[in-house]
């Protein structure tokens, strides 16, 4: 059927008319770019990066589904709020949880919040850490969760001078995340001294709700030794096991999207 026109406003980053068919032929294989092509002012960043997603799509290897059993490192198609698989997971297993789950409403309403404390408890070495990626809005509903499985330690603030997301609610403008930090009991091991912030760009190459690797390169090294197992239960574009992977870290990852799982493992092998 006919499109919506993408408008060019008086902006030169906005894609030229005379592109703008190869874009929309690209649907016919990713059906879910039709959102992102409706778009009003659609730049050149961003198809290129849809445009590397699909490509590093194709190519990437074939991603199993989680059956029981992990060859490390590796990266899983499987719904991590799944009861039967969070009981099959070894126990007492990793040494570090990174995770950037759904903020919203909806993880909420899907379990997301009390899978990954059931995750965490059950995965994690004593005295392990999980670090989790929230929003602000349900920041007391995420700490009552995970504190029923674990020991709350401290909070990380990642700061984003570029982002412009607004909260119409309250009128502000949301430049910074917060990544909380839990322990599974046990006597922890500290690596090392670093701060409790950092700065980072908002990188949506691999997945819109993408986060910027490069800051977790650093409490990888700080929290866990060379070839110990990181485990990001919602994957996503793969930010933390590329982080992991950088660090020479054993990587793991579970995401229940096939076509974002495929992004994920192409990237690693990119």
């Amino acid at each position: 059927g006919e499109r919506t026109e993408l408008s060019l406003a008086s902006e030169s980053s906005l894609v030229p008319r005379e592109d703008r068919h190869r874009f929309r032929l690209m649907a016919q294989y990713w059906p879910r770019w039709e959102g992102h092509l409706e778009k009003e002012g659609l730049s050149r960043a961003d198809v290129l990066r849809l445009i590397k997603r699909w490509i590093t799509q194709e190519n990437s290897p074939a991603v199993p589904e989680w059956a029981g059993k992990w060859d490390l490192p590796g990266i899983y198609v499987a719904d991590s709020t799944n009861p039967e698989l969070i009981k099959a997971l070894p126990a007492q297993s990793v040494d570090l949880i990174i995770s950037d789950p759904p903020w919203e409403e909806a993880g909420f309403e899907a379990g997301v919040w009390e899978a990954l404390g059931q995750i965490a408890r059950r995965t994690l070495k004593p005295g392990r850490l999980l670090l989790a990626y929230t929003g602000k809005m349900f920041l007391p509903e995420v700490l009552h969760i995970l504190g029923q499985h674990l020991d709350y330690l401290w909070m990380f603030g990642i700061f984003q001078p570029d982002s412009n997301d607004r909260l119409r609610k309250f009128q502000f403008y949301s430049a910074w995340r917060p990544v909380l930090i839990f322990a599974n009991p046990g006597e922890r091991r500290w690596m090392t001294w670093l701060p409790d912030s950092a700065q980072s760009t908002r990188d949506k190459t691999w997945h819109d709700w993408g986060q910027d690797w490069r800051p977790a390169t650093k409490w990888i090294d700080a929290f866990t030794l060379p070839g110990e197992i990181i485990l990001d239960p919602f994957a996503g574009g793969g930010a933390f096991m590329y982080a992991a992977q950088q660090q020479g870290r054993t990587w793991l990852g579970f995401e229940k999207d096939e076509q974002t799982a495929a992004i994920a493992a192409g990237r690693m092998n990119g």
